[in-house]
C-alpha cells in the first residue's frame, strides 16, 4: 500500500476561491493532481463524504485547548502548586498545536488562602493534556478545578 503526503494551496479560478492539492507518494515523490474543489462541494474519500469549507477556523474554546494541547512529559519534584500553575500556564502555550499567538495559552486563577500551608507535589508523567495535568495535580494537592468560560479556576476543596 502506498502512502501519500496531501499538499494543500490556495488558488484563484474566475475569480472564485478553489482549493486545490497534490498527492505525493512518500517513497518515490510521485505526484498526482492537481485536484481541484469549490467551496461547498462534496468530497469523498474512502466510504465518507465531506463538505469543502474554506474560510477562518474558529478559534479554539477553552476547553479544547485544555484537552487538546499535550505535555510531553511532566516531572515535579517537591513542587509548589503555584510553581505547577506557571508550568501548565506556559506549557499552554509551548505546546499548543494551534499556530496563530492568540490562540494559544489559557487563564488559570489560582484562589488560596495561604499558599504557604498547600502541601508539594511531587507527580511523574508522560504525554499528558493540560486539563489532566492540572486534574492529577489537584487531586494530589487535595484542590478541585473548574472551568468557568475563558478562566480555569484552581481552588482548596
Amino acid at each position: 500500500m502506498k502512502a501519500y503526503a496531501l499538499i494543500c494551496v490556495l488558488c484563484l479560478t474566475t475569480g472564485a476561491m478553489a482549493q486545490s492539492f497534490h498527492l505525493v507518494e512518500e517513497g518515490s515523490g510521485e505526484a498526482l493532481g492537481p485536484f481541484y474543489y469549490r467551496q461547498g462541494e462534496h468530497v469523498a474519500l474512502g466510504d465518507k463524504v465531506f463538505t469543502l469549507l474554506i474560510g477562518r477556523m474558529r478559534p479554539p474554546s477553552q476547553e479544547q485547548r485544555l484537552k487538546q494541547t499535550r505535555i510531553p512529559d511532566v516531572d515535579f519534584r517537591n513542587a509548589t502548586v503555584r510553581d505547577v500553575v506557571d508550568f501548565v500556564r506556559q506549557a499552554s502555550i509551548d505546546f499548543s498545536p494551534w499556530p496563530a499567538p492568540n490562540n494559544k495559552g489559557i487563564n488559570i486563577i489560582l484562589k488560596v488562602r495561604d499558599e504557604d500551608a498547600l502541601p508539594s507535589v511531587t507527580f511523574r508523567a508522560t504525554d499528558l493534556s493540560l486539563y489532566d495535568t492540572l486534574k492529577a495535580v489537584s487531586e494530589v494537592a487535595g484542590m478541585s478545578i473548574r472551568t468557568e468560560g475563558n478562566v480555569v479556576w484552581v481552588r482548596a476543596r
